[in-house]
């Protein structure tokens, strides 16, 4: 799960077929990796590369980028948040 947009494709009815013909099994997972996948394509990475994400949340990127043993380095916040938390994050 990603806090931030998705690709859908044509097969998905677009980004407004879960409204016009309904979710599908699977179709926001596979939009969510669609984009990590464009992301990682845009930034033409290759060989000896490595990558910062900062924001990493739940670490879909992270996760990639490890299946394709470039370096990376991911930052979050969270940490940072809980922190600043006195009573913990639940407290």
């Amino acid at each position: 799960m990603m806090y931030s947009c998705a690709l859908w494709s044509d097969a998905e009815n677009g980004i407004r077929g879960d409204l016009t013909v309904g979710p599908t099994e699977g179709d926001l997972e596979a939009a969510q990796e669609r984009k990590v996948h464009y992301v990682l394509k845009q930034a033409r990475l290759r060989r000896g590369d490595r990558l910062l994400e900062i924001g990493s949340g739940w670490g879909a990127m992270s996760i990639t980028v490890s299946n394709h043993s470039l370096p990376l380095l991911g930052w979050s916040l969270i940490f940072y948040f809980l922190l600043g938390c006195p009573n913990g994050l639940y407290g």
